[in-house]
């Protein structure tokens, strides 16, 4: 299991607040640990500015000023985190200018997502419960059956699904707990009775020794990697007679 990452150390005349500012994101449940990152960067910038008393128009605008090749959704996220410090400064009594909303930039979406009919989700899920056991990959005729239930009916993203562990299912309780997921909370997904006793009848099959194991091993016991899957998915689209549309054109259950 990988260990937490370090707490962030800032340096400039804004260090306590932005140290509350991440305290008080985290009390309320977000993770924070990217955007603490982006915020030392910030910290950096601000060494040898003035910015005791305020943070300025002047700076703020200069910190979030579009780099070579930098891409919207990168200044998109770059306001939205001044802002939200922005206001968190104003709240507790020191001044900061908040950027406008109007300065992010337009999105253009051209992505066009695929659904799956009913019949092509029944089509894929014959397909991995009609893996047979390989030496290659000694458990994947176990694995696959219920990691696919999971992608079609519980609503999640491939990686959250191989960062399950072990000790994130609650058989008992009928439910089974994301960390670290892509808002940066933790989320509560329930089963119901069908896909608790598949979780269940699963757990036997593997036979779990510890709770730090992944839920869905790769065939040594590690996190499958999203290339593999990618891969794997393809393969089992062509079996079940379902067109491959190629990159960003629909396909993306495993993303």
């Amino acid at each position: 299991m990988q260990s937490p990452p370090k707490t962030a150390v800032f340096e400039s005349d804004l260090a306590p607040l932005l140290s509350a500012f991440v305290a008080e994101k985290q009390r309320f449940g977000f993770k924070y640990n990217s955007i603490e990152a982006y915020l030392k960067s910030f910290d950096t910038f601000l060494l040898g500015k003035d910015c005791k008393n305020s943070l300025s128009k002047e700076l703020m605008l200069e910190w979030i000023a579009p780099k070579a090749h930098q891409k919207s959704a990168t200044i998109e996220h770059r306001i939205y985190i001044m802002q939200r410090l922005a206001d968190f400064l104003n709240r507790n009594g020191f001044s900061a200018y908040r950027i406008p909303s109007e300065l992010i930039p337009r999105k253009v979406h051209d992505f066009v997502p695929y659904i799956f009919t009913y019949d092509e989700i029944a089509r894929i899920l014959a397909v991995v419960d009609g893996f047979r056991f390989n030496k290659c990959s000694p458990k994947r005729h176990i694995v696959y059956p219920l990691l696919f239930r999971v992608l079609c009916f519980c609503g999640l993203r491939i990686s959250e699904a191989l960062n399950l562990t072990v000790g994130d299912v609650h058989f008992e309780d009928g439910f089974f707990l994301l960390r670290n997921t892509k808002t940066s909370l933790d989320r509560l997904i329930p089963l119901d009775d069908n896909l608790r006793a598949r979780f269940m009848a699963y757990s036997e099959q593997m036979g779990f020794l510890r709770k730090d194991e992944y839920f869905f091993p790769s065939p040594d016991g590690s996190r499958y990697s999203l290339a593999t899957m990618d891969t794997t998915f393809r393969d089992i689209l062509f079996r079940a007679g379902i067109l491959y549309r190629g990159k960003g054109k629909g396909h993306g259950c495993m993303t």
